[in-house]
């Protein structure tokens, strides 16, 4: 997971407003979103959940049902929408192949013409398990198979298959999706098609991530103020790691941060992106170096008669300042990487 200043573009604005207006309901805001994860012992950074807030992201599904609970609504009224038509808000979730991902159906294949008989008739079954035994019926999937996608118990997956049984979550939903390409959607809402876009006979035309490059971890950076630098004992890219990310800068590097001022933005054990090469701007985080030798992790806020100042998210550590012959050097942070995306080898096809 790559977690970014402001760099991606609002692309689920419905999603969003939806998420907002919960918030707003329940009340809660990005930091109390956090508390909770926090509490279910679920880890999260206020970066994400402000990209969420904002549009510019999509929780996967294993956060889903807790970003929901967290707001208090259901999962799939939180993604689709309490009485939208499901085909439009389908079609917005799924752009977005690396949040709910949807595989090549198993030979399962449905008319999802607007005026198949079949469809209206499978639609207008009253309950998601109704349509569920509808669907799989004529497919013979066995109870045991059915069990081991949805993750429930044989004796559930054999009342879903006649028709009975407990509700059918949207993440079991979205697994059965997956497996025998029955829409989500239709399946757990009664809305859209029973099938999904995807066809066997679909060519598979993936989109190449460009940009990416190995980013030497080259240190630590204290995120309290009294910070120090630790400096490696072996020439950069021969020891401490690397971490993926498309970083346009040929001289960026990065660095494994310690320390609570940055919470819940920046949390221990996480890794800052800096780029020597980019203006460092107001408002946007920057990775400095004092030339007593404290490397630290701030906001920058302005600069003024000769002094720079900076603040920490975190209330409980105050502003700090410094003149600027004491600064040895201020790096913008283009991104905050999270400890899954380290390597600790050079990848051999670098």
């Amino acid at each position: 997971m790559v977690e970014t200043t402001d760099q991606y573009p609002v692309r689920y604005p419905e999603f969003a407003a939806r998420l907002q207006k919960a918030m707003a309901d329940k009340p809660i805001d990005v930091n109390g979103v956090v508390e909770y994860f926090k509490q279910n012992q679920k880890k999260i950074t206020y970066e994400m959940v402000r990209r969420y807030k904002e549009g510019r992201a999509m929780p996967r599904t294993e956060r889903l049902e807790l970003l929901a609970a967290a707001v208090g609504v259901k999962p799939v009224d939180l993604v689709y929408g309490e009485e939208e038509g499901a085909e439009d808000a389908s079609d917005e979730h799924k752009k977005d192949a690396g949040d709910v991902p949807i595989s090549e159906p198993l030979g399962l294949i449905f008319d999802n013409s607007a005026e198949s008989e079949e469809a209206t008739l499978l639609a207008g079954m009253s309950s998601p398990q109704q349509r569920l035994k509808a669907a799989l019926g004529p497919e013979s999937v066995s109870a045991e198979a059915l069990a081991s996608i949805a993750k429930v118990g044989i004796d559930v997956a054999s009342q879903w298959l006649a028709g009975e049984g407990q509700e059918i979550t949207l993440l079991q939903a979205i697994a059965i999706q997956n497996t025998y390409g029955v829409n989500s959607v239709w399946l757990t809402k009664g809305l859209g098609n029973p099938g999904v876009a995807v066809r066997w006979s679909d060519e598979y035309r993936p989109i190449p991530i460009k940009g990416f490059r190995v980013i030497p971890v080259v240190g630590m950076a204290q995120l309290g103020d009294n910070g120090h630098w630790s400096d490696l004992e072996y020439p950069v890219g021969h020891g401490n790691g690397y971490v993926d990310f498309p970083s346009r800068d040929k001289d960026a590097y990065a660095l494994k941060c310690e320390g609570d001022s940055m919470s819940p933005r920046i949390e221990a054990g996480e890794f800052v992106i800096c780029e020597p090469n980019t203006p460092v701007k107001a408002g946007k985080n920057v990775l400095l170096k004092s030339k007593d030798g404290r490397v630290m992790v701030k906001k920058f806020l302005y600069s003024a008669a000769g002094r720079v100042y900076l603040i920490s998210i975190n209330k409980a550590h105050p502003p700090i300042s410094f003149a600027r012959e004491e600064i040895e050097k201020m790096h913008f942070i283009r991104a905050i990487v999270d400890e899954d995306s380290w390597i600790p080898d050079l990848p051999t096809s670098v």
